[in-house]
């Protein structure tokens, strides 16, 4: 291929890219061709993608890759939570929070100390 263009499906425009990282989005935006000569890089919707070959025929892209489907997302099922084990999540929370606030009374007295030194 000495040419790298694609076709969008939607808005039937031919998008050419014509130098490495020239990177062309279609008019309605649904699909882009990136590589010029170097490599050729469609995205988008790629059903959509039309190939253009050099002697004007066209292919759809996804006559020539194979687009795996994605795997199913696994939904797990939780058991309830209890309000007891809410409150306790809460007041560990609050304990980790204090915790903090003591680290950081800590650093800021530090940091003061190191100033008046300084000086």
């Amino acid at each position: 291929m000495s040419r790298n263009r694609i076709r969008c499906e939607l808005c039937d425009e031919i998008i050419e890219s014509t130098f490495c990282h020239d990177f062309k989005y279609c008019d309605c935006g649904a699909i882009f061709v990136d590589g010029g000569k170097a490599y050729s890089r469609y995205g988008g919707d790629l059903e959509n993608i039309i190939v253009v070959y050099d002697d004007d025929s066209e292919k759809p892209l996804a006559e020539i890759i194979s687009v795996p489907e994605p795997p199913p997302i696994e939904r797990k099922e939780f058991e309830p939570v209890t309000d007891d084990e809410i409150f306790y999540d809460i007041e560990k929370l609050h304990e980790q929070i204090e915790e903090r606030d003591v680290e950081i009374i800590y650093l800021k007295e530090r940091v003061l100390e190191l100033e008046r030194r300084l000086k």
